[in-house]
C-alpha cells in the first residue's frame, strides 16, 4: 500500500513516488480512467469531414463543437473522481465508486470555472509580456486537485496553488515535464505510425478508417496515461505542501 510520504523528496524521488501510486491505484481507477479516455476520444469520431475544394457548413462545426463540450463536461466528472480515488489510496482511507462519481459531479462546477478563471489569468499574462503567462500557467496549474482534494473554494484553490508553487517553480516544472513529454512522444508516435500505415495501404476505405484507429490508440494511451499524470501530480503537490510547512515553520521559529 502507497503511502505519501512525510518529508519533502527529490524530483526522482518525486516521480518514483508518483509511479508507485499510480501502480498501487490503478485498479481502482481504470474503469473510470477508460470511461474518461473514451468520453475525450468520442469528438474525435465526429469531427465534421471536408472534401476538396469544399467549405464546411456552418452545422456541421457546431454540432462539433457541441460534441465537445459535451464530452469536456462529462470528462471531468469522471477525471475529478479520478484523483479524489488516487489521494483516497495514498491517504488509506475506503471510498467506494460511487462516492468518487458523487464527489466528481459535486466539484464539477467549481473546477470549470476555476478552469475559465486559470485560462484567463494565463492569456492576461500571456499578453503583457510571455513570461508571466508561462509562470502562471505552472503556478495556477494545482487548482484542480485542491478544489477536489482539500476542498478549496475556487479563488483559494487559485492563489493556494501560486503560494505553493512559487518558490518551487522550476522543481515543479521538470517534475511534471516527464510525464508530459512521454505523452507528446507516444502520441505523436501514433500520428506517424497511422499515417504511414493509410499511405501504405492507399484506398479511400483506410483512409476515411483512420480516425477509428487513432482513436482507439488514443483511448488506450489515455486510460494508463490519465491516471499516471495525476498520480504524479498528487504526489507533487503533497511534496509542496510539506516544503511550504517546513518554510513557514523556520519562518515562525526565526521570528521567535
Amino acid at each position: 500500500m502507497f503511502q505519501y510520504a512525510n518529508q519533502p523528496q527529490s524530483i526522482s524521488r518525486v516521480l518514483d513516488n508518483g509511479i508507485r501510486l499510480f501502480l498501487s491505484g490503478f485498479r481502482s481507477v481504470v474503469g473510470l480512467a477508460l470511461i474518461s479516455a473514451i468520453i475525450s476520444s468520442v469528438p474525435n469520431l465526429f469531427g465534421p469531414s471536408q472534401q476538396p475544394g469544399q467549405a464546411l457548413a456552418p452545422g456541421q462545426m457546431q454540432g462539433f463543437f457541441g460534441i465537445m463540450l459535451i464530452a469536456t463536461v462529462v470528462g471531468f466528472v469522471f477525471y475529478n473522481a479520478i484523483i479524489i480515488r488516487l489521494d483516497a489510496n495514498a491517504s488509506d482511507r475506503q471510498l467506494s465508486l460511487g462516492d468518487s462519481l458523487s464527489i466528481g459531479l459535486k466539484k464539477l462546477l467549481p473546477v470549470l470555472v476555476g478552469m475559465i478563471l486559470y485560462v484567463i489569468a494565463v492569456m492576461l499574462g500571456s499578453i503583457v509580456l510571455l513570461v508571466p503567462g508561462i509562470i502562471l500557467m505552472m503556478s495556477l496549474f494545482f487548482y484542480p486537485m485542491l478544489i477536489v482534494v482539500d476542498n478549496h473554494g475556487i479563488l483559494d484553490a487559485l492563489k493556494t496553488s501560486h503560494r505553493l508553487v512559487w518558490g518551487n517553480w522550476w522543481r515543479t516544472s521538470t517534475v511534471l515535464m516527464v510525464p508530459a513529454a512521454l505523452m507528446m512522444v507516444i502520441y505523436i508516435a501514433l500520428g506517424f505510425v497511422t499515417g504511414v500505415t493509410a499511405g501504405l495501404t492507399g484506398g479511400v476505405e483506410q483512409t476515411t478508417g483512420m480516425p477509428i484507429t487513432l482513436t482507439l490508440f488514443s483511448i488506450a494511451v489515455g486510460t494508463i496515461g490519465g491516471p499516471l499524470f495525476y498520480a504524479i501530480m498528487l504526489v507533487q503537490l503533497h511534496d509542496l505542501k510539506l516544503r511550504k510547512q517546513g518554510l513557514d515553520l523556520e519562518q515562525r521559529l526565526e521570528a521567535g
